[in-house]
């Protein structure tokens, strides 16, 4: 069995909908203050989203939408404490979450987890491998189906409860987890990634884009 198929234009067409939304709404920006950092510990969670940050870019934005309402408080509760700045939109029935600006603190906190070994391990594997590998510019890009059968799958590194925060937030209302993998290779040794075989554990399908400029993997998408 291959690892890899490559997707066509013409089964992308017959195998992927779209859902539009035909009612739009002004979204409602609404700033969230009060959150105690005082004692708050990384969880797994946490520190998934924060390692981009501190990897990639520094600067960046994590929106987050809300599927359940357990969610929010989960993302209040164990997230939203490392950010400077915390916003709620509201367009229509429509929630997310806007994170900017991790706490110096957290960044310290992420950094001594880090340095003892007890950094999450997919949160490791996906953004902490050498430089950022952001491009800009146009490539030539192909889409490959991702055979789980071909996997080992493993429900270590807490991916049962980090999956389900993604399947309630970026599944349910987006359709898919997207993840940005940095200086992942195309090649056989993705099925012996952490984050491949915890993902593959829990999830129905995976795709991926290849750069086949430089042969890296520039997304992995997950439901």
């Amino acid at each position: 069995m291959n690892l890899f198929d490559e997707i066509f234009q013409k089964d992308k067409e017959e195998i992927c909908s779209i859902n539009f939304i035909s009612e739009q709404h002004r979204p409602i920006f609404e700033e969230v203050t009060n959150i105690n950092l005082a004692d708050q510990q990384l969880s797994s969670i946490a520190q998934f989203f924060i390692a981009p940050f501190i990897y990639i870019n520094p600067n960046g934005v994590l929106h987050i939408p809300i599927g359940k309402e357990f969610i929010y408080e989960k993302l209040i509760e164990e997230v939203a404490p490392h950010f400077e700045r915390i916003r709620k939109v509201t367009s229509g029935e429509q929630v997310q979450v806007m994170l900017e600006n991790v706490k110096e603190t957290s960044k310290e906190n992420f950094l001594s987890v880090f340095n003892t070994g007890n950094i999450n391990a997919i949160a490791l594997d996906l953004y902490a491998n050498g430089s950022a590998s952001l491009e800009t510019g146009s490539h030539t890009i192909k889409e490959y189906k991702v055979n789980l059968e071909a996997v080992t799958r493993t429900l270590g590194h807490d991916i049962v409860s980090i999956w389900n925060f993604f399947k309630h937030s970026f599944v349910q209302i987006n359709g898919q987890l997207v993840l940005m993998p940095n200086n992942w290779n195309f090649d056989e040794s993705f099925k012996d990634r952490i984050t491949v075989q915890a993902f593959s554990s829990v999830c129905s399908s995976m795709t991926i884009l290849v750069n086949t400029d430089n042969n890296l993997i520039t997304s992995i998408f997950i439901n």
